[in-house]
């Protein structure tokens, strides 16, 4: 009995001891109360402190992990976190948050490896299934992706139309990137949603993705036959590429639904414009006649009835159509540039001057209003500006071959015969119905090249 005293009072003195020798040593309740209050630089010191004591205390290193965790202090959390697993502690929101952890640091594969552990714990830890999708996803397993996300699905069925609300989000703010990764994992859930594929369409279209865009599209056409705005972006598509008689066609689809989401006058005015194009002139008037009694604000639908008639040689309507569209838009070049013509046309230079100024001032950098300053130039007899304005159209489209004949006019004028001969040939080349008017002056400029 007196030995099991002394025992007793050996083990009391060396607990003392231990005690005394750190007097700032605290329980894990107090410093898990730290913790609970949102204390969390209080609790990792608590913790801290309790640890150096009970170094074996599993949960005492979740919750420290815890605590730097919500300081963001990841590294920290994740030793912590991975200390605390070693001592068998099992929780499934630790391990989801070593493996956001491990995402954060591009180790797909531990992150992996953990988001199935927490699941194995908890089969309904909805966040733990969106991220092991999401990583799948981005990675292009597609196929697995959507196989995490329909269990997401079974879980909680409100989680598609959560997702679905991120991307229409998305859309309203124009971050379409961001749109086509939420329908991406829209579609992984259900591939024939055919709102989900045209929004991915849509989304590919504001990105200036045509190719993406129309792939979505058609395929959008396939499963919603209904839908008069996937006819119309297919037909803007398809301007887009210069197909004007496609183009045509899903303009003129998209006018015989009713659920349109986009004035009337714009199908109108891209379809008029289409037409203008492949110099269907009739149906293109009807069209731009249609966009104006529908809006007769809008300049464009002047710009390009004057182009009509303009190309048409209707001056007098083209004049009157130009002055409207500057009327409504001040800054519109072009139409200062092609009523500058039709005033140079009439012997009226110094309005035809002004009108070609306000062309420059408003549209600098565009083909056509550069080579009409060249012709006004050349119309002046000043060839060497109406040569340099040639110039300054080529070099903004080294397509744009009108240049040739009246920059060969303004050489040959100069006396640059051999620098005349080599724009009369490319003339004639690039349109041989030239060949009549430009071969004696062709052959003429050779001559006296001595070429």
């Amino acid at each position: 009995m007196k030995f099991l005293i002394t025992i007793l009072l050996t083990c009391n003195i060396f607990a003392y001891t231990i005690f005394a020798s750190d007097s700032s040593w605290v329980s894990f309740s107090t410093a898990k109360q730290e913790l609970d209050a949102g204390n969390y630089e209080k609790a990792i010191e608590y913790f801290s402190r309790y640890i150096r004591i009970s170094n074996m205390h599993d949960e005492a290193y979740f919750q420290r992990g815890n605590a730097f965790f919500m300081l963001k202090r990841y590294d920290e959390a994740l030793n912590d976190y991975l200390k605390a697993y070693e001592l068998n502690f099992i929780n499934s929101r630790m391990l989801y948050r070593i493996a956001s952890i491990y995402l954060d640091k591009k180790y797909d594969n531990a992150a992996i490896d953990y988001l199935n552990k927490a699941i194995n714990i908890n089969p309904g830890f909805l966040e733990a299934y969106l991220m092991l999708g999401d990583i799948y996803q981005s990675s292009g397993n597609f196929s697995k992706a959507q196989e995490i996300y329909r269990k997401a699905v079974k879980i909680d069925p409100s989680t598609e139309d959560q997702i679905h609300s991120l991307a229409e989000n998305s859309m309203l703010l124009g971050n379409y990137t961001e749109a086509i990764k939420h329908f991406r994992i829209l579609l992984d859930i259900d591939s024939t949603n055919s709102k989900y594929v045209y929004l991915s369409g849509l989304a590919y279209y504001h990105l200036n993705d045509t190719a993406n865009a129309l792939r979505y599209l058609r395929k959008a056409e396939t499963l919603d036959k209904d839908n008069g705005m996937i006819y119309y972006y297919s037909g803007l598509l398809y301007f887009k590429y210069n197909n004007y008689s496609q183009s045509i066609d899903y303009f003129s689809r998209a006018l015989s639904y009713q659920n349109l989401t986009v004035p009337l006058s714009d199908i109108y005015r891209y379809r008029g414009e289409a037409y203008f194009r492949i110099n269907e002139f009739d149906k293109a008037g009807e069209d731009l006649n249609a966009v104006i009694n529908y809006n007769p604000g809008d300049h464009t639908a002047y710009l390009l009835r004057g182009l009509m008639k303009y190309g048409q040689g209707n001056d007098t309507l083209a004049l009157k159509d130009f002055s409207r569209t500057i009327e409504l838009m001040p800054e519109s070049g072009q139409a200062y540039a092609y009523r500058g013509m039709i005033y140079l046309k009439l012997s009226l230079n110094d309005i035809a001057r002004s009108d070609f100024e306000n062309a420059l001032k408003y549209s600098p950098d565009d083909t056509l209003v550069l080579y009409y300053m060249g012709n006004f130039m050349l119309e002046e007899e000043k060839y060497f500006e109406a040569i340099n304005y040639y110039n300054k159209a080529f070099s903004v489209n080294p397509r744009f071959y009108r240049i040739f004949e009246n920059r060969a006019i303004a050489y040959y004028n100069l006396g640059y015969y051999r620098q005349a001969s080599v724009d009369f040939q490319a003339a004639i080349k690039y349109n041989p119905l030239l060949a009549g008017k430009l071969k004696p002056l062709l052959i003429d400029a050779r001559l006296k090249a001595g070429m």
